[in-house]
């Protein structure tokens, strides 16, 4: 199973997978079969890591 993301004006799909896994760079909506619509909104949290200290005897005005 994939998800669409990307919408091309020629009619062609960029299908992956929730990863970012490439299914098809380019396929037909001719050659997609929806399986479901729809219910809720697909959010992600993601966690960004904290900046390391700087280095001793120096800060942001050094």
């Amino acid at each position: 199973m994939g998800f669409i993301f990307g919408r091309r004006s020629t009619g062609y799909f960029d299908v992956r997978k929730l990863d970012g896994t490439c299914i098809s760079a380019g396929i037909s909506y001719k050659k997609l079969h929806l399986l479901e619509k729809r219910r809720t909104y697909l959010t992600e949290i993601r966690k960004e890591e904290a900046l390391p200290p700087p280095p001793e005897g120096r800060g942001l005005r050094a």
